[in-house]
This record gives C-alpha cells, structure tokens and sequence, in this order.
C-alpha cells in the first residue's frame, strides 16, 4: 500500500509518500517540507505533484491541528484559523482523502 501523508502544523507543513503494509513501520519513498500557511489546502495541492512523482497512492492522510467531522476542520488555533475548512472537499481531486486531527 502506497500512502500520501500530510502534517499540517502552525509552523511547518510536511508531506509523505510511505509504503507499507498495516504501516506499523512504513518505508519512506518520498519527503518534503514548508512553512505552513492559512491556505494549507493550496500547499498540499503544490506538494502532492512532487510526491506523485515517486508513486500513486492509494489514499491520502491529512493531519490537522483542531477539531475535525466529515473531512472539515472546524477551528485551528496554531494556524489562527477560526472559520471551518472543508479539507476533504479542498483536496478531492487528489483521490480517497482521509481527515483527521
């Protein structure tokens, strides 16, 4: 299994491509690294092309710092974000998004 991850934090964003089974202990085929931004959804959608360019996922893996339901995060406060954000919505282009905190 092939898996895109993301780590949205308040100061960095880090992505992924890790390969495993049951990823108790995923290889690492791919990194990259940002300062992270309100428009993290953007960032990722910038990032996820230089990641692709080692595999196609089978599913992608948001981490994000708040509250989530249903692929939104509803508040951030290390992001200073204070209104939802429909993650999943954002990214859905990229295939089988998974959201959560």
């Amino acid at each position: 299994m092939l898996v895109e991850a993301y780590d949205v934090g308040g100061t960095r964003l880090r992505g992924a491509l890790l390969r495993g089974e049951g990823m108790v202990r995923p290889e690492i085929v791919a990194r990259d690294e940002v300062p992270s931004s309100l428009d993290f959804c953007s960032q990722i959608l910038d990032m996820s092309p230089r990641l692709r360019a080692h595999g196609t996922p089978d599913a992608v893996c948001v981490i994000v710092p708040g509250p989530v339901a249903g692929g939104i995060l509803f508040t951030a406060p290390p992001l200073r974000l204070s209104v939802p954000v429909n993650v999943a919505g954002s990214l859905r282009d990229l295939g089988r998004v998974i959201v959560d905190n």
